[in-house]
């Protein structure tokens, strides 16, 4: 007989779509009604489950099934176990929402999977996805009021209380701007528990908001209200809609009442540069990148107060060193100055604490300061993806790629869409040495957005590593394309045609990686980068050179000494070794 949920939160469940899993007890529901599943459909699902949207070989799920070996048709009896639980999930071979085939080599779990791991005596954190508040009428001064009111609804409701609401990233649920997808479905795309939705019409002199709050798993209507105010002061308006939002969602989800901000409202100038830039630095080229610290400058010259915009312009500096922008000393000196201005005017910013521990991670050198300084930021704010994504990164570097690839996973959670999340867990995984998985990863962000640079940059790496040096060299192609040249996919397509046997093409990349810089014409890009290249057409010396030049002018790309696959062949030698405890790296 079906049972309602009972107090399944005291354990270990991962939600999909509109399913939760026990994995202590092996119980599978749907909308709180049990869903019966014999124990090798479970089998199958746990190992779904747990390798993330990684491909699971079907050799891996045979050794599952059956340990011992003891069956006498593994093959039939494995093909029986998935479709028994694609029964039970209401999923379709042809037409995957759950369990994708790759055909000849295994499975795929699709959906995003969040986790839910409450402290003792905690109802657990619950999932929102607040999508794009709509205007009505098709105006632009209505749109754009639309967009800055869904703006300061996600930050507000982003920080209202992270250990017990999480709120997906804009990355993520950017991407329904202008479509309107059920309630159940969003809450299988997104693994969300609930959605909030909101239209914005205009009446003469006077704006009405309407917001609603839908339950994913019944689409049931849990709160619902509307606001009429007259058309005066923008942002005002926007942020008192906001706070009434955010109170009536506090007492509907939380059952109690939030405290209003104490920050003060930006300059709408700065807000609106604020915003553009944060679109730019998403897209990841050295173009794009540049322009959103021209927004970010402009945002904190429209508003030197805006804590906010000072954090984003930190950012972009950290990340201008990384595309070879600007020099380390000169990019990585402004970041710091940015972020301890940010925190000197909001000491509680998570954003700041997160890029000054990237200072520490990437500049410093300063491992315990670093992971400090990541943890404090998500205790500040939990819901922040992108300071869960940067923790993993640093997690790798450190040799720790089982807590690293679970914090890239609740990256995802947060932002289940966003190609760079993917992509770093392809990277996370490159260095991990599950070099078919991260190609998998790769792949999927690829097919995604084909135009999107890191992601074909991970997928290089991977075939190479795979010994497939073809796809290996057209994807480092397409990422030196896509990316504007960048450095670090330059070396890239040095290494994969040096490793190819074609010498002379990594001949021309080792000359553009060792001129100076087109941004930055002071400096020419990390000794590091280069010193791949060498040791793959056979110049182990000279790569050895350069990685110790590149230690001594603390090239933020040495963190990945410990775990870089490109650089194994040198791990023997002495010299390199030496290089390992200089940093404190793992080896």
């Amino acid at each position: 007989m079906s049972q309602k949920i009972g107090l399944r939160r005291d354990r270990h469940i991962l939600r999909f779509g509109l399913f939760e899993a026990d994995l202590e007890t092996g119980e599978l529901w749907r909308r709180g009604l049990t869903v019966p599943l014999q124990e090798q459909p479970w089998q199958v699902l746990s190992v779904l489950l747990d390798r993330g949207g990684g491909l699971v070989t079907r050799d891996e799920l045979t050794r599952s099934l059956w340990p011992e070996g003891h069956h006498v048709d593994a093959e039939h009896g494995l093909n029986a176990a998935v479709n028994k639980l694609r029964d039970a999930l209401g999923d379709s071979a042809a037409n995957p929402r759950f369990i994708e085939t790759v055909r000849r080599r295994g499975y795929r779990f699709l959906a995003p999977v969040h986790a839910s791991r409450p402290s003792e005596g905690s109802r657990g954190r619950e999932l929102l996805a607040a999508l794009p508040f709509e205007s009505a009428g098709g105006e632009a001064d209505l749109e754009d009021f639309a967009d800055g009111l869904t703006e300061e609804m996600m930050t507000r409701l982003g920080g209202l209380a992270p250990q017990r609401l999480a709120v997906i990233a804009r990355t993520s649920v950017q991407q329904f701007k202008g479509r309107a997808p059920t309630a159940d479905r969003l809450g299988e795309e997104l693994g969300v528990d609930h959605v909030l939705q909101g239209v914005v019409r205009r009446s003469g002199e006077r704006v009405r908001v309407s917001a609603q709050l839908v339950a994913t798993a019944d689409q049931t209507l849990l709160w619902a209200e509307s606001y009429e105010h007259p058309l005066t002061d923008v942002f005002t308006l926007q942020r008192q809609i906001t706070e009434d939002v955010a109170g009536s969602l506090a007492r509907a989800l939380l059952g109690e009442p939030v405290a209003a901000p104490s920050e003060p409202l930006p300059a709408p100038a700065a807000r609106r540069k604020l915003l553009e830039g944060l679109r730019l630095f998403n897209e990841r080229t050295q173009d794009s990148l540049a322009q959103a610290l021209v927004h970010f400058r402009r945002a904190v010259e429209a508003d030197p107060g805006y804590a906010a915009a000072h954090a984003a312009l930190a950012g972009a500096h950290n990340m201008a060193v990384e595309y070879g922008l600007l020099a380390p000393q000169q990019g990585f000196s402004r970041a710091r100055t940015a972020a301890e201005h940010a925190l000197g005017l909001a000491p509680g910013l998570a954003e700041a604490h997160a890029e000054l521990a990237f200072l520490r991670h990437r500049w410093d050198w300063d491992w315990d300061g670093a992971e400090a300084a990541y943890d404090r930021a998500l205790e500040l704010n939990s819901n922040l993806a992108s300071v869960h994504r940067n923790r993993a990164e640093f997690l790798s570097q450190m040799g720790r790629h089982v807590e690293a690839l679970e914090g890239v996973r609740q990256a995802r959670r947060l932002d289940p869409l966003s190609r760079i999340v993917g992509a770093v867990e392809g990277w996370l995984l490159y260095h991990a040495r599950r070099f078919e998985e991260a190609a998998e990863v790769a792949r999927r962000i690829c097919e995604l957005d084909p135009r999107f640079p890191v992601a074909a940059f991970v997928l290089g790496r991977a075939r190479l590593q795979q010994g497939r040096s073809e796809e290996a060299v057209e994807a480092c192609r397409r990422a030196v394309e896509l990316s504007g040249g960048s450095p670090f996919t330059l070396a890239g397509l040095g290494v994969a045609c040096a490793a190819s046997d074609r010498r002379q093409e990594a001949q021309v990349v080792l000359a553009q990686l060792t001129s100076p810089g087109r941004s930055a014409p002071e400096t020419a890009p990390s000794p590091f980068l280069p010193a791949k290249v060498h040791l793959h057409l056979g110049g182990r010396a000279k790569a050895l050179d350069l990685l110790e030049e590149a230690c001594e002018t603390r090239s933020s790309w040495m963190v990945d000494l410990g775990v870089d696959p490109e650089l194994d062949p040198l791990r023997p030698e002495r010299r390199f070794r030496r290089l390992l405890a200089r940093m404190r790296l793992p080896g």
